[in-house]
């Protein structure tokens, strides 16, 4: 599996929540339970009963343990603008990684054909390499994904959230095509972030079927 080299990560997300993150400084980390790929952690033959509950237990035994953080490596990809985006009306948040998280972050490897048993028998960690293992045709995404270790806490697993700091420090705010959210509110709820937030607009290129960002202006589009 590559290492990731990019240091920059994007989470798509409505603008209501988006805001709500920006003020209140954090992001949701993955709720396994509500990940929308049918096949999430079963990128293997689980055919046999026994050595499917196996695996289910080492996969709850390491998201017991651990955070599941999701993102992507790209903001300019309309279908996740759709997708995630409201389409196009919300917000993608960007993200800059410090070393210290980034050496945990691992780009989610994507296959054709789930895995054979005696494929991944000598593997030293299947439960891990199935979290970071989906079918190929969510390869659009281009997605990262973080195991943090988990605080202890009262508060269920499915709202856990991430704090920003230094180690995971908020840089872009770009707003969607269609996000109608004035600008000023937005600068004023960034105004006492350490470090410059540039807050920016997504908008169809003029030369290929991708979207480009470029500084966001005070007007709400029509």
């Amino acid at each position: 599996m590559l290492r990731l080299v990019a240091v920059r990560v994007y989470k798509y997300l409505p603008t209501k929540w988006a805001i709500s993150n920006i003020e209140k400084r954090h992001v949701k980390a993955s709720d396994p339970d509500a990940l929308n790929d049918p096949f999430e952690f079963l990128a293997v033959d689980m055919t046999d009963d026994n050595y499917r509950k196996q695996i289910e237990e080492r996969v709850q035994f390491v998201l017991h343990e651990k955070v599941l953080c999701c993102f992507s490596q790209t903001a300019t990809d309309p279908l996740l603008w759709a997708h995630y985006g409201d389409c196009h009306s919300g917000i993608c948040l960007g993200l800059e990684i410090s070393e210290m998280i980034d050496d945990r972050l691992t780009p989610v490897n994507y296959v054709n054909r789930r895995y054979q048993p005696t494929e991944i028998a000598n593997n030293q960690d299947i439960a891990k390499k199935l979290l970071f293992t989906k079918f190929s045709a969510w390869g659009y995404e281009r997605e990262v994904r973080a195991l943090l270790p988990k605080e202890v806490s009262e508060q269920p697993r499915e709202l856990t959230f991430i704090t920003f700091d230094e180690d995971f420090a908020l840089k872009e705010v770009i707003l969607g095509h269609k996000c109608r959210t004035c600008t000023s509110g937005i600068n004023s709820k960034l105004a006492d972030y350490p470090g410059k937030v540039k807050l920016l607009r997504a908008h169809p290129s003029l030369s290929d079927f991708t979207m480009s960002t470029q500084t966001a202006a005070e007007s709400i589009p029509a």
